[in-house]
């Protein structure tokens, strides 16, 4: 359907089934290889990544099986120890996204420092994560022209739907300059789910924004076609 990066795995990130969060039908190394094996070079594929749940050996290992990118989640008010994550998944080559989880327990201007530390580690996107699904529009908006003013990374922004406002947020995070907006295909994901990707791309589209290659009808007829029917 023309997406450039794919997250796969876990929800709960690389190691997680070891870690008893839930068991998944195939190992990390095998959705990895399974996924570039589909793509080739058309796209990048990425994973999760929460420290203590994983460790420094999963991301080398991952890093060893192909992967591109890889999502590095931590609260934003302990980002600290994220940096020997983001270091190591820099060393290995890797494209690294800095997943500020619970962005709201900051002020725009305290999540904004945050951000500019995390590019200091090496984070190539800083993300404005709203955990809960509790932000509005005007907040998301806040919290992503602060990051924008004071760090010359990507920015971009991950919600949930808990008050049935992520699409909302969505668009207003690319109102404010955010570069990246996260979804899921049908919405699927933890509690509320996320923004259903499909409906993402042709919002997007409809409001005038460059979504390059992607072909938002065919979304929608992915996600009938395969998730609609595991939903």
């Amino acid at each position: 359907c023309g997406m450039d990066r794919i997250e796969v795995g876990h929800g709960l990130g690389l190691n997680a089934q070891n870690r008893g969060k839930g068991r998944a039908a195939e190992s990390d190394a095998d959705y990895i290889k399974a996924a570039k094996a589909a793509v080739g070079d058309t796209a990048k594929i990425g994973v999760f990544f929460i420290p203590g749940i994983g460790e420094i050996d999963d991301i080398k290992a991952a890093a060893n099986h192909g992967l591109d990118f890889i999502r590095i989640g931590c609260d934003a008010d302990q980002y600290e120890k994220a940096a020997p994550y983001v270091e190591t998944a820099k060393a290995a080559g890797l494209e690294v996204w800095s997943n500020l989880m619970k962005s709201y327990v900051l002020s725009p201007e305290e999540f904004a420092a945050t951000c500019a530390k995390a590019e200091g580690f090496g984070a190539d996107v800083a993300v404005l994560v709203d955990s809960a699904g509790g932000m509005t529009p005007g907040e998301t908006a806040a919290y992503i022209a602060a990051a924008k003013s004071s760090c010359g990374c990507g920015v971009g922004f991950h919600g949930h739907n808990n008050l049935q406002l992520v699409i909302a947020n969505c668009l207003a995070a690319a109102e404010a300059g955010c570069g990246y907006v996260d979804g899921s295909l049908r919405g699927v994901g933890r509690s509320a789910g996320n923004a259903a990707t499909e409906i993402l791309g042709s919002l997007l589209v409809r409001e005038g924004y460059d979504i390059g290659g992607v072909a938002w009808r065919e979304l929608f007829d992915l996600a009938q076609e395969m998730i609609a029917p595991l939903v």
